[in-house]
């Protein structure tokens, strides 16, 4: 790394930098792998190479011999073709940056390239949330808010459209919050086909999910809600029947069962005044007696 480093000093101070210096912006998808491929004139003898990121030497090519170095955060990942090009394989969001090449010709001339690098993390598949409630107003129309949400993706944007079976219709009273995560949209019953699709996407990667939200409230308009009353109604009648007879059987039994305890009430009162009532015409005979006498 020093012997390295030593001899990048030195051609710096030794030679000089040709005037042209080409940049470029370069795209990478996390997880995969990246080629950086410098840009050689015609005529240029190639004899050293080095590749940095930011202030770091990654790979070099000294008089014939090629290098990697292992203090750099992309040892084993980094790997330098015969070419000149620069392979990074397994892409990590930190790996974004400048890779600079320099290349020095057999005369001392040098040339240098600079990739502007930016690793994205792939978008996921979308998920779409439904929430929808009836319409104050008149009741037919229906407010729907749908969220739009990915797991994963860096610098995701999300995009909404509208499309229905009708051809150029204009879908309007769309409000979107946070960035076009969430819009929020008043459908009416011309809308029963609209599909509602969020797209979510960043520089390498796109996907969507779509919806139709109508489903969701189909059963807060007037007609669906007179269906609904008209499929309740045998329902609701017999259970009212049910219930009368439940009340009947229930009001039958009391009275029954009342009559009976009446009833013995009654012949127990009875024989409780049988015991204790007098012999009235033993103890009249008993009385008259002495008279006679």
């Amino acid at each position: 790394m020093d012997c390295v480093l030593r001899i990048f000093t030195l051609i710096l101070q030794a030679g000089f930098l040709v005037a042209e210096n080409k940049i470029s912006h370069v795209q990478g998808v996390a997880g995969s792998e990246i080629f950086l491929s410098p840009h050689i004139p015609h005529g240029f003898t190639i004899r050293d190479v080095f590749w940095r990121h930011s202030n770091e030497i990654v790979a070099s090519h000294i008089q014939g011999t090629t290098q990697t170095i292992y203090q750099s955060r992309f040892f084993e990942r980094a790997r330098l073709l015969n070419n000149f090009t620069l392979e990074i394989s397994g892409l990590e969001i930190g790996d974004s940056g400048i890779f600079t090449s320099l290349l020095v010709d057999i005369r001392g001339h040098m040339k240098q390239n600079e990739f502007h690098l930016t690793v994205y993390e792939p978008v996921a598949q979308p998920a779409v949330q439904v929430f929808a409630s009836s319409s104050e107003e008149d009741g037919k129309n229906c407010t729907v808010v749908l969220i739009c949400t990915t797991t994963n993706g860096s610098n995701a944007t999300y995009t909404w459209r509208a499309d229905s079976m009708e051809q150029d219709r204009v879908i309007s009273n769309e409000v979107t919050f946070d960035g076009g995560h969430i819009l929020k949209v008043i459908l009416a019953p011309t809308d029963q086909d609209t599909l509602y699709t969020c797209t979510v996407n960043n520089p390498v990667s796109q996907l969507n999910t779509s919806v139709m939200p109508w489903n969701s409230c189909k059963f807060h308009s007037g007609a669906d809600a007179e269906v609904f009353s008209c499929k309740m109604i045998p329902y609701l009648a017999a259970t009212l029947i049910l219930l009368f007879i439940a009340m009947t059987f229930w009001v039958l039994l009391c009275t029954r069962t009342k009559g009976k305890s009446r009833q013995k009430e009654k012949q127990n009162v009875e024989g409780v005044l049988l015991q204790h009532t007098p012999d009235r015409p033993n103890q009249d005979a008993a009385e008259d007696g002495p008279q006679n006498v």
